[in-house]
């Protein structure tokens, strides 16, 4: 859960300073810790919704996964 509106000043803040050269969400708690605000964990088993993509293969897998649910 996040405040709206930290959360949009910091996804504002985000940068692409890394050799990807692309924005890391990942990077939003920092920011906020940064900016003095509390940031906390809430954990849980990992589901199949939150699976990256990132290679061919990758794609392919979330297909297969996507495929089955019909």
């Amino acid at each position: 859960m996040f405040d709206s509106i930290a959360l949009f000043s910091a996804l504002g803040r985000l940068t692409q300073n890394n050799s990807q050269g692309e924005y890391y969400l990942t990077d939003t708690p920092i920011i906020l810790q940064n900016d003095g605000l509390r940031v906390g964990i809430c954990t849980r088993d990992l589901g199949d919704e939150i699976i990256g993509v990132n290679t061919v293969e990758q794609l392919r897998e979330v297909e297969g996964i996507l495929g089955s649910r019909g």
